[in-house]
């Protein structure tokens, strides 16, 4: 593979998590945020170009900290130029740099350049889980029922568990999450057990057999409050209705 330590670019610089680059030129590319340690990261981009029209792409890449970029060229078929980063370059901790020159018909449109490169993170198993878990506390006034919803992606959940404490509370309460059909994990608290105050709580689930603790810091906070009075309706005057005199 060429080592490059300078790109000289042909026109101007015009983009599991992912992101989209490179609207408005008619080529698109979506980036991932976060990759796997030890996966192959692969990379795609649609080029709008007429049959028949050449299309092409050279990707350029490195780990962040290296001083030199790699390029390989991609592979090209119908609409789309694509290539994979090697599962070897996934180390967890580290964060790769890249960026694509894609020749569409004779003109080069580059996604993202050397020196602002598409980074992305190289994340541990359960980092990854951990960035995909959706903890969802319905907001709601006392004496009202409280909904908590938990949900991890594509991941598989064995367990949920919800605990939190009040400062009317005698001590933390563990609620059990129950798995419903689409994925996600569910459990209502009563009406009348939710009061106003400050509440302490985290999310104890079991992910793909791992621990999992939501927030990551170990605890969150909420507030419930007393819902506010409906705003007392007002009546406008009306004019009285005079009636004209017969004729």
């Amino acid at each position: 593979m060429l080592r490059i330590r300078k790109v000289v670019l042909a026109v101007a610089a015009t983009g599991a998590i992912m992101a989209a680059g490179g609207c408005g030129t008619g080529v698109t590319h979506r980036t991932y945020l976060y990759v796997e340690e030890g996966q192959a990261l692969p990379l795609e981009v649609h080029v709008d170009v007429p049959p028949g029209q050449p299309a092409s792409g050279t990707l350029y890449y490195r780990t962040m900290g290296e001083v030199d970029y790699q390029a390989m060229q991609m592979s090209a078929a119908g609409n789309f130029v694509s290539a994979q980063l090697p599962a070897s370059l996934s180390v967890a901790g580290k964060t790769i740099e890249y960026f694509i020159n894609v020749n569409k018909a004779g003109t080069v449109v580059p996604l993202r350049t050397l020196a602002n490169p598409y980074r992305v993170q190289v994340l541990t198993r359960s980092q990854l889980i951990a960035k995909t878990i959706r903890l969802d506390i319905k907001k709601t006034y006392a004496g009202e029922p409280l909904t908590i919803t938990y949900h991890a992606g594509k991941f598989p959940i064995q367990s949920v568990e919800f605990k939190y404490l009040a400062p009317w509370m005698p001590g933390e309460i563990t609620l059990q999450l129950q798995p419903t059909q689409h994925g996600y994990w569910m459990a209502v608290i009563p009406g009348q057990f939710v009061r106003e105050g400050n509440w302490q709580y985290r999310a104890e689930g079991v992910v793909e057999n791992l621990p999992m603790i939501t927030p990551a810091s170990g605890r969150g906070t909420f507030v419930i409050e007393k819902r506010p009075p409906e705003p007392a309706e007002t009546s406008s005057p009306v004019a009285p209705v005079t009636t004209p005199p017969s004729m």
